[in-house]
């Protein structure tokens, strides 16, 4: 055999080795009939995490920080793209007209992206008194069309990947983009901690970021498109938007579920990242560190939470993952300059757990009862509804820590205790509901 054969027997065999850890040797998924598109979604979610990271929570929070931007509006940043779902409202009439997805969303994604790396241009040519505003401005205005692609994404995603395999799928394709997540934020925040100033190392990141926006739209070029079974233009009404997931009482029951853990954990969690910045003034390279941790304990556990879907089914993973959540919160109630490198650590240890049950389960238990003939009116009422719940959230947390902050006896005996007590009243929130969730199960199965 001469080096060309030897070098295509190495590439083949290689290609092999790759796809057999990619798809964990799942000879179901690597046998797919839709596995060229199972591969690009793989390459999408990795771009699209990798832009992400890149222009939004830790590092977006931080260049708002640089910009001069106040604690509440810091603490919307991290969730900025599900409250600017409240603009879908009426957006689900809006997709119902179009039975494809691809060239949409192309399109969709060539818009968004470049509108949020031009944040980094603000403070060259924006006045400094209207800095802070600008990029609010931009942001809602991309996240809401980012909320809207996204929706067209899902429902495109849902009818390429089929049913039997989607868990297995979502799963493994979480677990790589996680592992950006984990491996990313290492280079980005030892790019800002070394960088001249702040400045130049957030333009180096949005740079990098603009690169992916390209890879990422190659990926969609070579999904298959489908066609998505809707109502056509011209048969959605205005109040269908409200009467059709109304009048469905199951999904409203998920939906309330939903809107209440919410509203309790988003009362403080999106005040993390300021805390950690701001307060605790930690550096970014041990932020970056948790958030790589974090990652990697995902990486784990995604699979787990994968078996114990498909065992208990996928409600009750988003269930038992809401307790971690409670333990999450709790953890940062403790947390303080004094132990905030041990609580911190186990802080991200019960997100991990908690985010990527939550992920998993909350996606594929949403989407089954979901009927795919207006799928789009369901998926904008819930989006829109999540979207005005943490809008009203950080508000509400503000305006508890506000008044906390004025006591002069907790200032002296509680360290940071505003920030502390509100994250204590989200573990209580959280550990109630699922409590009176339990006790309701329990009376149905009486009566029955």
């Amino acid at each position: 055999m001469g080096k060309k054969g030897k070098r295509v027997s190495f590439n083949e065999k290689f290609r092999r080795l790759l796809v057999q850890w990619t798809y964990h040797n799942d000879m179901e998924l690597i046998n797919s009939p839709h596995r060229k598109s199972m591969d690009f979604f793989i390459l999408q979610v990795i771009f699209g995490t990798a832009f992400g990271i890149l222009t939004g929570g830790t590092y977006m929070s931080g260049f708002a920080i640089y910009m001069g931007a106040s604690d509440e509006l810091v603490s919307y940043i991290p969730i900025i793209g599900s409250i600017s779902g409240i603009f879908l409202i009426f957006a689900g009439t809006f997709l119902e007209r179009f039975s494809n997805r691809k060239k949409l969303v192309i399109v969709f994604n060539f818009i968004i992206k470049p509108m949020l790396v031009s944040t980094i241009f603000i403070p060259l040519i924006i006045p400094k008194t209207m800095r802070v505003a600008s990029l609010f401005v931009i942001l809602l205005a991309a996240y809401t069309l980012n909320s809207l692609m996204g929706m067209a994404i899902n429902s495109w995603f849902v009818k390429v990947i089929p049913i039997d395999i989607r868990g297995r799928y979502f799963a493994m394709r979480q677990i790589l983009a996680v592992l950006v997540s984990a491996l990313l934020p290492l280079l980005a925040g030892y790019i800002l901690d070394i960088s001249y100033d702040q400045y130049t190392g957030f333009a180096i990141l949005f740079g990098m970021a603009f690169i992916f926006m390209f890879c990422e739209n190659y990926a969609f070029w070579n999904i298959e498109d489908t066609n998505v079974e809707n109502f056509g233009k011209g048969n959605v009404k205005i109040y269908d938007i409200f009467r059709i997931p109304l009048k469905d009482r199951y999904f409203m029951g998920y939906t309330i579920k939903l809107v209440i853990f919410h509203l309790a954990l988003y009362l403080s969690a999106s005040y993390v990242q300021v805390y950690m910045i701001r307060y605790l003034k930690l550096p970014y390279t041990f932020i970056s560190s948790m958030v790589v941790m974090d990652a990697v304990i995902q990486i784990f556990v995604y699979t787990k939470w994968g078996r114990l879907g498909d065992r208990k089914g996928h409600r009750y993973v988003m269930e038992l993952s809401m307790w971690f959540f409670v333990l999450y919160m709790a953890a940062w109630a403790i947390t303080s300059q004094s132990n905030m490198y041990f609580s911190i650590p186990l802080a991200y240890l019960f997100s991990a757990i908690a985010n990527s049950g939550f992920a998993l389960g909350s996606f594929n238990s949403r989407y089954d009862i979901m009927p795919e003939k207006g799928r789009n009116l369901y998926d904008a009422f819930y989006t829109a509804v999540i979207g005005l719940t943490l809008l009203m959230a950080p508000w509400l947390g503000g305006q508890f820590k506000g008044v906390l902050a004025r006591s002069s006896s907790l200032a002296n005996s509680l360290q940071f205790g505003e920030f502390r007590i509100i994250f204590a009243i989200s573990a209580i929130g959280i550990a109630a509901l699922q409590i009176f969730g339990t006790a309701q199960k329990h009376w149905k199965q009486k009566k029955a």
